[in-house]
């Protein structure tokens, strides 16, 4: 994925060059001339030929791996950073769970990160303390997918469906 800043008019849904097709999305206008994009690559290897559901799709896992990669990485908290994969948001909803029932497994600490290559840990001392940190991590995640599902349901797919005119129809065809 790469993000574009560029004139309007060179905003284009499907590209060509020698190895790849690119697939640009998203567009924002900034100005009246200029605006950003986001753009997928497709290459030709792997590919005997482009069809509208592979335009979808390439949109749709570039913004489901971005979706992943924000829950994943970019959560922060009390200026440290957490991360949050499956293991971990698993064990801090065990934790949470397992205090809230019995506060004797407390303290308890984890490695929830990495800041420049060094390992952050934290201890939680109370029922509270991580309680409070699990539902900031819950509600990060959740807002996370809503932003991703809000970005696939705002796309308009009529450029794209311009471009495979047959595909469209037929699909817009099994719809009815």
């Amino acid at each position: 994925m790469n993000k574009v800043f560029g004139k309007k008019t060179d905003f284009a849904p499907i590209k060509e060059d020698a190895s790849r097709v690119i697939i640009s999305y998203g567009y924002v206008e900034a100005d009246e001339e200029n605006g950003t994009w986001l753009e997928v690559y497709l290459y030709k290897k792997q590919m005997s030929s482009l069809s509208l559901s592979d335009v979808k799709d390439a949109i749709v896992k570039d913004i489901n791996d971005r979706t992943d990669e924000k829950i994943l990485s970019g959560f922060v908290w009390n200026d440290k950073p957490v991360w949050l994969s499956s293991e971990n948001q698993f064990n801090f909803s065990e934790a949470d769970r397992k205090a809230e029932k019995n506060a004797d497994i407390l303290p308890i600490t984890f490695k929830i990160g990495e800041q420049d290559g060094t390992p952050v840990y934290h201890t939680f001392e109370t029922y509270e303390e991580l309680d409070g940190f699990y539902t900031l991590a819950f509600a990060y995640i959740n807002q996370c997918l809503v932003d991703g599902w809000r970005e696939k349901d705002s796309i308009d797919w009529a450029p794209y469906e311009a471009l495979f005119p047959v595909a469209a129809a037929e699909a817009g065809a099994a719809t009815e």
